[in-house]
């Protein structure tokens, strides 16, 4: 679980210093020991200065596991011994940059170094500045690094290639790293607590507006562990809402309702699409009495009787589903990305096909996942994000929300810096998932799809490290 490599480390102060540079696949970290010589052998202190490091770290991970790096302490200590400054973690790195391109790379006990041999690890808070034996050696290091950080992180790892010095103050995506934080932090808290109050509120409030609005975009999975998701709707949808109400409604009865709750709540939908297409009636007010009298008990006359929603509604399952497949829950996150994120980077809907509901039911736990797709005005770049809501079975509670970035694609005509400031912005969402706490990622290839001949990705994913 632990690659070991010698390097030189090259500090603020002083001559660089061999260190046994340590890849933690474990706690997805990096750190660094003292080693005592040059042999490529390990001796028998150094494994055992790495053993206890490695023991340190798990102790500390384990109790910090909220802390963006060991360098956010004013001390961090396991057995006595400060760990302050001697490991990163793999999702504060933000670039690597290869040859002599940091002021501690530019300093004069750096003068003899090889700049083949040399790169900087760049990290919000600080850079890790490396000379390897040789060319081969950092190359493999360098490889190490960004399989490693592909494993964790699902993106690449930027290499960008400044002509002289670093162009760019890490520091500057420290701030809106912090700032980021403590915005989705406050928008899972809010999300769970509007969910909670919606559930108190009429069955069909929040639902009747956007469900028939929104069924055409949703689709329903079933996820079974080692196997592809299967598709549960229908795949071949019409352009009418009540076929795609129908449609959806039918698959989470399938999922979710014995077979004679299951047809009552479907010819009760069938009546409501039949009172509004044929009969002329008003849709809104046909889907709230559909789902007032199909979902709420009609025998509590004192408010105070009702312990709880779960009393209150009849398979209150369904409305915790449809109550997050609304455009109104996807709106904070939405500002978030674009006005905190991206900040002076203009977004539009991506069209056609730029908003995805997937709804998977796996064996112990059902997840809604929103999938919003943008484009930069400019048309530079478009990427997709994801909100998703983890409900445990049966489906009564709503236990966790996360925000992450599905992918990034660049157009051939978007300047490297733009590229470098955007992808490093949204990896900072990305981030704070790991930080916080991700969802099982779920992404059917069909959401993926781009124009080849507009849009190119940041280049072919890594070898994955066994």
């Amino acid at each position: 679980k632990v690659a070991i490599i010698k390097v030189k480390k090259h500090g603020h102060k002083g001559s660089p210093h061999t260190r046994l540079l340590c890849f933690d696949y474990q706690h997805k970290c990096l750190y660094w020991v003292k080693s005592e010589g040059r042999d490529r052998q390990l001796t028998h202190q150094e494994s055992k200065n790495v053993d206890v490091m490695a023991k340190s770290i798990s102790t500390i991970t384990k109790s910090i596991s909220s802390i963006t790096s060991v360098d956010d302490l004013e001390e961090a200590s396991s057995g006595g011994k400060t760990l302050k400054g001697q490991f990163i973690r793999l999702h504060n790195v933000i670039d690597l940059v290869s040859g002599k391109k940091t002021k501690i790379l530019q300093r004069l006990s750096a003068r003899r170094s090889d700049v083949k041999n040399t790169f900087s690890i760049i990290c919000l808070e600080r850079t890790l500045d490396i000379e390897a034996r040789n060319e081969e050696t950092a190359r493999h290091i360098k490889t190490q690094l960004q399989d490693f950080y592909y494993q964790y992180m699902g993106f690449p790892l930027l290499s960008s290639e400044p002509d002289k010095m670093l162009g760019y103050d890490p520091q500057k995506y420290k701030a809106l790293s912090d700032k980021l934080y403590d915005l989705v932090n406050e928008m899972y808290r809010e999300s769970e607590n509007r969910w909670q109050q919606y559930m108190w509120e009429s069955a069909a409030e929040k639902i009747v507006k956007d469900y028939p609005r929104l069924a055409k975009n949703m689709r329903v999975w079933e996820k079974e562990e080692n196997k592809p998701p299967k598709r549960i709707d229908l795949e071949e949808r019409k352009q009418g809402w009540g076929e795609n109400v129908l449609a959806v409604m039918q698959a989470l009865c399938t999922m979710m309702a014995e077979k004679k709750r299951g047809k009552e709540i479907m010819d009760n939908l069938q009546h409501a699409v039949n009172q509004v297409e044929k009969e002329g009636k008003d849709r809104q007010h046909a889907m709230a009495h559909f789902f007032n009298t199909t979902f709420t008990k009609n025998h509590f006359e004192d408010d105070s009787r009702r312990e709880s929603f779960r009393n209150y509604y009849v398979s209150p399952e369904f409305l915790s589903i449809l109550k997050v497949c609304n455009q109104f829950v996807l709106i904070p996150a939405s500002t978030i990305i674009k006005k905190d994120c991206l900040e002076t980077y203009r977004t539009k809907d991506y069209k056609p096909h730029g908003w995805a509901i997937n709804i998977e039911f796996q064996k112990t736990q059902v997840l809604v996942h929103q999938q919003k797709r943008d484009v930069s005005v400019d048309e530079l770049f478009d990427f997709q994000y994801r909100l998703t809501f983890v409900f445990p079975k049966p489906v009564r509670q709503l236990t966790s929300v996360s925000l992450s970035i599905d992918f990034i694609n660049f157009a051939t005509k978007c300047p490297p810096n733009t590229r470098h400031d955007v992808f490093t912005r949204l990896m900072m969402l990305q981030r704070i998932g790991k930080v916080l706490g991700f969802s099982p990622a779920f992404a059917p290839p069909s959401l993926r799809g781009s124009d080849p001949a507009t849009y190119v990705d940041l280049g072919p994913a890594p070898k994955a490290v066994a």
